[in-house]
């Protein structure tokens, strides 16, 4: 049998992720509009009162939860976000999610108690019909270096695809046009995960159609 990779063998999950190309050349959009740069994590909430010790697993009685930007997305109950913006219906969402971290720190290095605790809502990001937009999601593992980094960028032939792969203590780009109108969750693709929040969702203004 073959030596395997460790499960966190980053490096070499990186050098394989990074290995994959399209068959064909691909459209890729090179004039920015939209620039985000989003961290993704771990963290804690207060479990209620009342909650069953099942649901408080996390350290002194704790929930674990999870964020993006520090903000840990909660799906609304009554309306969807598509109908509330389609119907103008207030107290939904809100649009303030943010293009990068509310507080910029070492990404690789130890986090501070005091941003284990995301703040919970259903926060969404507007963006404009047909803007070209890069998500760089930032997990550890090395500093995205725009300065250096961008000149690497695979712009030829890059894997066309809905899921992304985000390496443990790792980070990815992602590249689009925002050219198909309506609310488009992305999340990760980790059930639980996205129950705790590890969710944004994007909500694109109408369009003229061809």
């Amino acid at each position: 049998m073959p030596t395997l990779p460790a499960f966190n063998d980053t490096a070499t999950a990186t050098a394989f992720t990074t290995s994959f190309r399209s068959p064909n050349k691909v459209s890729v959009p090179t004039d920015i509009d939209e620039n985000l740069f989003i961290t993704a994590g771990l963290g804690i909430n207060p479990c209620p009162p009342n909650a069953p010790s099942s649901n408080c697993q996390a350290p002194n009685r704790n929930r674990y939860t999870a964020s993006m930007n520090n903000a840990s997305f909660a799906l609304p109950s009554n309306f969807s976000v598509l109908q509330a913006h389609n119907h103008s219906v207030p107290g939904v969402f809100t649009t303030d999610f943010p293009a990068k971290p509310p507080v910029a720190f070492d990404y690789t290095g130890i986090v501070s108690p005091s941003s284990w605790t995301p703040i919970s809502g259903t926060k969404v990001y507007k963006l404009k019909y047909g803007s070209k937009v890069q998500i760089v999601l930032q997990e550890g593992f090395r500093n995205f270096n725009p300065a250096t980094d961008t000149s690497k960028f695979n712009l030829v032939d890059p894997p066309l695809r809905n899921t992304a792969s985000l390496p443990v203590k790792g980070w990815t780009v992602i590249r689009f046009v925002a050219d198909n109108q309506g609310a488009w969750i992305m999340h990760c693709h980790f059930d639980y995960h996205s129950g705790w929040g590890l969710a944004t969702v994007f909500l694109v203004d109408n369009g003229v159609g061809e």
